[in-house]
């Protein structure tokens, strides 16, 4: 992942597309700080890691355009909107709602899964079989309806 990451900095450079050459390089920045504090814990960087930093800065960029929205800052929203585009690129193929829909309910049959005190126990299974492909704001909702 981080060679496609690099490319995608290589290839935004030579079209001096400024926007992902920006947002890339903010992914790298936290990627290298990551990797740093890995290396104090004696762990390694994977592909795992470097999908979860993606993932963090779409939900902290989806955070701010909430906030840019009620200060009627539309710019920034059109901003930060590209952002969640460029960071996009870097997630394996996002499931549609109905696709989300249909494995929630087999998971919860194939697992057991009876009460909201489960609730857990099945976020556990979906994270470990659908990480970067669910949007886990969805599902939480989702499954709170089917409980």
């Amino acid at each position: 992942m981080q060679t496609k990451i690099t490319n995608a900095f290589k290839q935004a450079m030579l079209n001096k597309d400024e926007d992902s050459k920006r947002v890339i390089s903010t992914l790298r920045a936290e990627i290298k700080n990551k990797e740093i504090e890995l290396r104090t814990s004696n762990k390694e960087m994977n592909d795992d890691v470097i999908l979860s930093l993606v993932q963090k800065l779409i939900k902290q960029t989806k955070d701010a355009i909430e906030m840019f929205k009620t200060g009627g800052r539309e710019d920034l929203v059109e901003k930060n909107e590209k952002e969640i585009i460029i960071l996009s690129q870097f997630l394996p193929k996002q499931l549609t709602t109905d696709e989300i829909d249909s494995i929630l309910i087999q998971e919860i049959k194939d697992n057991n899964i009876s009460s909201m005190k489960e609730m857990g126990k099945l976020m556990g299974v979906l994270k470990s079989k659908y990480s970067g492909q669910m949007d886990f704001g969805y599902v939480s909702k989702k499954v709170k309806e089917l409980l």
